[in-house]
């Protein structure tokens, strides 16, 4: 059983963090907007520009997030292949890429919301880049523990 919930556990954080964005997703425009008016007030001053970019980093923020914990559970996954980082990389990223085209539908059918393939890229770069971080550090972290092991031998 043990070994059961070592496979099961790193997901949690992943259908964590797609609950998040699917909520944020779930908004109605207007309420959307008043989100990013609220961070984009504190930031400076109400310029057109900054509401997009407020927009587009959370994309890439919220999904940076999703792909850490992606990657990590997906090296969790198969202890065996623990030092196949490529291959947890690319699933991590497959699976954030689907992840980012299903929250585009889904906001596709909510009021005033619009679902865009380019929202979708930025969801991927960020699954990308949150993916090599966490499983580079997760290599670093294996390797140095490999290495004081073998000191030790």
């Amino acid at each position: 059983m043990r070994q059961k919930w070592h496979l099961i556990w790193p997901w949690f954080p992943v259908l964590a963090m797609f609950a998040v964005i699917s909520w944020f997703s779930a908004q109605p425009g207007e309420v959307s907007d008043a989100q990013s008016g609220m961070v984009r007030e504190l930031i400076t001053a109400q310029w057109q520009w900054m509401d997009s970019l407020v927009r587009k980093l959370a994309h890439v923020a919220l999904f940076f997030g999703l792909g850490a914990f992606a990657g990590f559970a997906w090296l969790q996954t198969d202890p065996k292949e623990q030092k196949c980082f490529r291959k947890a990389i690319q699933r991590a990223v497959i699976l954030c890429a689907a992840l980012g085209a299903l929250d585009e539908f889904h906001q596709y059918f909510v009021p005033e919301r619009a679902a865009l393939i380019s929202d979708v890229l930025l969801d991927t770069v960020g699954a990308t880049l949150g993916a090599l971080f966490a499983v580079g550090i997760a290599r670093i972290v294996i390797l140095r523990s490999e290495l004081r092991s073998n000191q030790k031998s």
